[in-house]
């Protein structure tokens, strides 16, 4: 409360139920995790120095192998569906965005004049519109590979991609493969390319 007397309340959402029972159960698997490491650890000094380990000491042993077995590989399993599970809806999503951004480029392509500079330019300053609409990168190729406009052209001004395109893509474009994904390498940064064929007089 200030002198003018206002007050100020400061409140915070209640925790819901499931996760009151995920803390629990973090901090109860937390706790197993480090009374078998405990055991594990206590097990390697007694084997170096020639002792056994207690009958209970073994009992408790055998029981956090038996309780987190199943739970790591459950969690494996589980981890590896969800990755494929995201990684599938992602790639829908890159080929929805693709297919769109495709149609809109093609009629954009049916005005584009190779011999016109001013054509030229009002073609790539359209792209970068579309693709800033669109929140994506776009570079359109021409039938032959050679780069014909982007909307990052300063990745190409500064020699970090090559002007032509992936020679797995255009294989895969002449053969008929109209809309894909694929992974492509700069440097050390992997990423996700979606690739349509885009239909003109070009």
């Amino acid at each position: 409360e200030d002198d003018s007397g206002r007050v100020a309340v400061v409140s915070s959402p209640a925790m819901p139920f499931n996760y009151q029972m995920a803390n629990f159960s973090f901090l109860l698997v937390t706790g197993l995790a480090l009374l078998l490491i405990l055991i594990l650890f206590q097990g390697t000094i007694n084997y170096f120095r020639g002792n056994t380990l207690f009958f209970s000491a073994r009992i408790q042993l055998f029981i956090n192998i038996a309780f987190f077995l199943p739970l790591i590989v459950v969690s494996v399993t589980t981890l590896s569906l969800t990755s494929l599970s995201s990684l599938r809806q992602l790639n829908a999503e890159y080929l929805n965005k693709s297919r769109f951004f495709g149609s809109q480029v093609a009629s954009m392509l049916d005005d584009y004049n190779q011999t016109e500079d001013e054509s030229k330019i009002n073609f790539e300053n359209q792209l970068v519109s579309l693709a800033q609409l669109s929140n994506l990168d776009a570079n359109v190729y021409t039938p032959d590979g050679k780069l014909l406009a982007s909307s990052q052209t300063l990745i190409f001004d500064n020699d970090l991609i090559s002007e032509y395109i992936n020679p797995e893509a255009l294989y895969r474009i002449r053969n008929d493969e109209n809309l894909f994904v694929t992974e492509e390498r700069v440097g050390s940064l992997n990423y996700y390319v979606s690739y349509a064929a885009l239909k003109s007089s070009l």
